[in-house]
């Protein structure tokens, strides 16, 4: 589909980066389009961070506000770093890139611990660990991969692996 035109409408739309006309004069910019598809989950996110957040301080701790809050936040963390992805920011990459796999690795016991928290009514010390510090873990030891190479073996990694998922010369 890369490269190539997609029919919408009855009109021939390409896939990347070339401006299309589209009913009449009216024009789509496909680096446009894509910015604003990797944005909007993590705004909608945010937006809902936020709301949490206002919700909290006026009316406090009500069911599992805070779960959810951390949930929220971290589901923001985690788009934040598709973002950053998919619109190739390549000079933050390696933080969003550990911040990124702690996200990923959090959101799902995250939603784990407000579901405990909404139906039991409370969370075990047990599970805040369990919950935090392994993605923590993994994120530190990536972040310290990405601080032992060099500029340019962080260039290659990104570049070859990351994006055009090459794995030849791994070794």
């Amino acid at each position: 589909i890369f490269g190539k035109s997609i029919p919408i409408f009855g009109k021939s739309i390409p896939t990347f980066g070339i401006s299309i006309p589209i009913f009449g004069k009216m024009r789509i910019f496909a680096p446009m389009l894509q910015s604003v598809i990797t944005v909007t989950p993590m705004l909608t996110c945010a937006f809902w961070t936020f709301v949490l957040l206002v919700d909290l301080k006026e009316h406090g701790d009500r069911g599992a506000h805070k779960q959810l809050l951390a949930w929220s936040l971290a589901a923001t963390l985690l788009y934040m770093g598709h973002c950053a992805f998919f619109n190739k920011t390549f000079s933050s990459l390696p933080f969003f890139d550990a911040l990124y796999l702690v996200c990923n690795l959090s959101v799902f016991p995250l939603y784990l611990r407000y579901l405990s928290k909404l139906t039991e009514g409370r969370v075990g010390t047990w599970m805040n660990w369990g919950v935090g510090l392994p993605p923590v873990a993994f994120g530190l030891v990536v972040s310290l991969l990405y601080l032992l190479m060099s500029e340019k073996e962080t260039q290659s990694f990104v570049n070859q692996y990351l994006y055009h998922n090459s794995f030849e010369g791994l070794d």
